[in-house]
């Protein structure tokens, strides 16, 4: 028997069994199972009927200003990086 099985005791039975080892799938199961009422309760508390939060129309201006500056950073940033690389590469040439 390894150190990590567990005698348990059944208390309606009276019989004595030896658990497995908790290994870490068996955690994990264990741990799912107990998170899944959880999702379950919140689930249907999700699909219950409510009053809708008021929404509000963005203009499209600012949904082009947002784009315009979102795209605009992502790209500044691969052209930073590209820059970078590119400049620690030349280096290593010159050397």
């Amino acid at each position: 028997m390894s150190a990590n099985a567990k005698t348990v005791v059944c208390k309606f039975r009276g019989v004595v069994s030896v658990a497995l080892p908790l290994t870490q799938d068996r955690l994990m199961v264990k741990a799912l199972y107990r998170f899944l009422p959880l999702l379950v309760a919140s689930s249907a508390y999700a699909q219950s009927t409510g009053a809708d939060a008021p929404t509000e129309k963005a203009s499209p201006v600012t949904v082009v200003i947002f784009l315009v500056l979102f795209f605009g950073s992502c790209a500044g940033y691969f052209v930073y990086v590209w820059w970078k690389q590119r400049k620690s590469k030349g280096g290593k040439r010159n050397e």
